[in-house]
Order: C-alpha cells, then structure tokens, then sequence
C-alpha cells in the first residue's frame, strides 16, 4: 500500500513489472459444456446453437435451439450431444 500526502502539483507514479490484462468473455473462449446429474443432462452453449439429443440406438430424442443453459429431463442411458459440429457423449 502506498500513501501520497500533501500534493499540490501533478505527479506521475510508474509501477513496474505488472502486466496489464486484457478482458476475455469466458463464455467464448470456453465454449460448449455438457454434463449430466441427478437424471438429468445440461447443456450450456455460449452463442446459439442448435441442440440434437440422439439415443444410443441413433433416434433423435430432443432437437431444440438455445443459448446459454437448458435441462433435459431424459430415461437413464447413453446420449450423443450434437451442438454444430461438436459431439459429446453422455451418461444420464
């Protein structure tokens, strides 16, 4: 901490070895994000996107487009997300 008393003129503070960062959206660099709990698969996309739920046996469970987070309350088993050209395999 620095304290600065009693200035009546301009002063310059240089501060070394301090490298200045440059604000990210994370949502961006993240990307998609699948997980499933509690009998239910969550799907978080950072721009929209259309979603397709496939069942292991190849039929199209759920297809919605969304942005951001979104539930799907699905029976237990193996699911392949498909967000664009993104795959992600699952286990609710």
């Amino acid at each position: 901490m620095y304290e600065v008393k009693n200035i009546y003129t301009d002063i310059y503070i240089t501060v070394d070895g301090v490298a200045e960062e440059t604000p990210t959206g994370i949502e961006a660099i993240e990307g998609a994000k699948v997980y499933a709990q509690e009998g239910a698969i969550y799907v978080r996309t950072p721009q929209r996107a259309l979603v397709t739920i496939v069942s292991m046996n190849g039929r199209v469970v759920k297809s919605n487009e969304q942005i951001g987070l979104q539930r799907y309350d699905l029976p237990r088993g193996l699911y392949i997300i498909c967000i664009g050209e993104e795959r992600f395999k699952v286990r609710n």
